[in-house]
């Protein structure tokens, strides 16, 4: 009898010890990585503490647009949905912790169609289950849920942090491409005029055949350019309205160029393991994490380097 017992106590030994064989913390490596850095170059006060950094671009026409196309964008909202379907799956999956419990009643009343008492019946039932986590499989189902929302959540970032720059880079481009069909605009002008002038020396002898078919492949010339590049500005202009879920024809506040005396802080310096901290870098970990949490060495490939 006793031999039975220890060997039963020897059992559940065993059983315990292959759950913490299969467990696998994913353990981050302690990585040297300040906070925020400031470097002489840019001076303190390069976006410190600024939610709204695109503000640092110094140009109202667009942060009104930024702020807009994160509300009204299809694309962030859908990473937004994403994000709260992960959070209500990670709050069913951390009902594991507790026992599940069914309860149950009833109740059903009989009478006899040819005479006699009616009967009754009640009856309830109760039930208790739970699950022992012997071998983890519970525990790393909450840890996969909880990984699984923060990579949804850097997804969602990443995803509005790619809107910021696809407008702010429609933007600009729509500015330059203004300014170069304006200056295309007087090229073309003065093509013209001297296209007026060699007909006159023409007329009078003063130029050759030659000079004047010059003068109008000129003006053909500055003509396909300046449809090319009225051409890019619409694609651009479509571009940007799709962002904010518009039809094409919507047109958005343009510049009429851009402006070469605009202040923009750059940061000349910044630290390598900055890239570490990009939404897209800590989604991919977040999703990997729990599947492979010895493939991530990134304290060894973000080491403290300058770009």
């Amino acid at each position: 009898m006793r031999q039975r017992k220890t060997l039963a106590l020897l059992g559940c030994l065993m059983l315990s010890g292959c759950g913490a064989l299969v467990k696998s913390e994913y353990q981050q490596p302690q990585v040297a990585v300040p906070a925020q850095w400031r470097t002489e170059i840019t001076g303190p006060a390069y976006l410190a503490g600024s939610e709204r950094w695109w503000d640092s671009f110094n140009d109202p026409q667009l942060s009104q647009l930024i702020t807009r196309v994160l509300s009204s964008n299809n694309d962030l909202a859908k990473a937004g949905l994403q994000l709260q379907q992960a959070r209500l799956e990670a709050g069913l999956t951390n009902t594991n912790l507790t026992p599940d419990v069914t309860l149950s009643g009833g109740a059903s009343n009989s009478k006899n169609v040819r005479g006699g008492g009616a009967s009754e019946d009640y009856h309830s039932s109760l039930s208790l289950s739970y699950e022992l986590d012997l071998w983890g499989k519970l525990a790393r189902r909450r840890e996969q849920a909880s990984w699984l929302v923060q990579a949804t959540e850097q997804d969602r970032q990443n995803v509005a942090l790619t809107l910021i720059g696809n407008t702010a880079d429609y933007y600009w481009q729509i500015a330059r491409l203004n300014q170069q069909v304006d200056v295309q605009q007087r090229m073309m002008d003065n093509a013209r005029e001297t296209l007026r002038l060699v007909q006159a020396r023409h007329a009078a002898g003063a130029a050759s055949q030659i000079e004047l078919l010059q003068a109008r492949q000129s003006i053909i010339d500055r003509e396909n350019q300046q449809q090319n590049l009225q051409q890019q500005r619409e694609a651009a202009r479509n571009a940007l309205a799709i962002l904010f879920n518009n039809s094409p024809d919507m047109r958005q506040p343009e510049r009429p160029g851009l402006d070469a005396e605009q202040e923009v802080p750059i940061a000349a310096s910044v630290p390598l393991a900055v890239i570490g901290r990009r939404p897209d870098v800590q989604g991919r970990k977040g999703a990997c994490a729990p599947h492979w949490p010895a493939l991530m060495p990134h304290g060894l490939i973000f080491i403290r380097r300058s770009l």
